[in-house]
């Protein structure tokens, strides 16, 4: 089936653009893994769109470029993002932390009712969700970090 043969190419479209590409639930690492082929495509694309729409704007110059930014910033939903920080138990659903600022550092007070979720083996991991946070409560986009707690 054709739509089966691209499914690495509609998740590279999902992880990388904020463009609808029908019912796909969130990416394992597998699936990501698996389309990261499609990505320099997909990101052709997007940079060619953008330009061509900054050209066809303003034919050269500075608002070409800042219409080309502004093209590209939208495709990619850069301005509409924000990156949530969970603790997942060992085994166990993650629990958010709240929104962090990757421009800056960030002190985490972890609320009193999560404490017990968190331990040595614990997982902390940031996703991409939209703007205030997931809706849902989990992680609704990629994670594009993670790594385990230690103790020190």
């Amino acid at each position: 089936m054709i739509v089966r043969g691209l499914s690495p190419l509609r998740r590279a479209v999902q992880f990388l653009t904020i463009l609808p590409v029908g019912r796909l639930s969130a990416p394992s690492p597998a699936d990501l893994a698996g389309s990261m082929a499609w990505f320099p495509l997909v990101g052709a694309v997007i940079g060619g769109g953008a330009g061509a729409f900054g050209w066809f704007v303003g034919g050269g110059g500075l608002v070409s470029s800042v219409a080309a930014l502004a093209a590209a910033a939208l495709l990619t939903g850069a301005l509409q993002q924000s990156y949530e920080l969970w603790v997942i138990p060992p085994g166990g659903k993650p629990h958010s932390l709240g929104l962090v600022d990757p421009k800056r550092s960030v002190k985490v007070v972890v609320p009193p009712e999560l404490l017990p979720h968190v331990s040595a083996d614990s997982t902390l991991a940031i996703s991409i969700e939209p703007v205030g946070g997931s809706p849902t409560g989990q992680p609704t986009g990629p994670v594009i970090a993670n790594g385990k707690l230690a103790s020190l």
